[in-house]
């Protein structure tokens, strides 16, 4: 194992920049996950997370700020 990540280089910029090109969907699953542990359908949940994820994308804007203008996902889950 020693071997395998001997060589191992971090690149935090790279990290950086890869993580605020995905405006925070790569935490979707987990926000749909505690939707449901809400009390959220399921299918509900995954909807609205990959029609927000989308969005995201698309307005090139966090994914905590497209959930918080969904009224049904500030009921079972707010931003902060």
């Amino acid at each position: 194992m020693a071997g395998v990540l001997g060589g191992l280089v971090i690149n935090r910029a790279a990290i950086r920049r890869n993580l605020a090109f995905l405006h925070g969907i790569n935490m979707a699953e987990s926000v749909m996950i505690e939707l449901t542990r809400r009390g959220m359908n399921r299918q509900d949940a995954h909807e609205r997370i990959r029609m927000a994820s989308m969005q995201a994308l698309i307005e090139e804007l966090p994914l905590a700020e497209i959930l918080v203008r969904d009224p049904e996902v500030v009921r079972y889950c707010s931003k902060s």
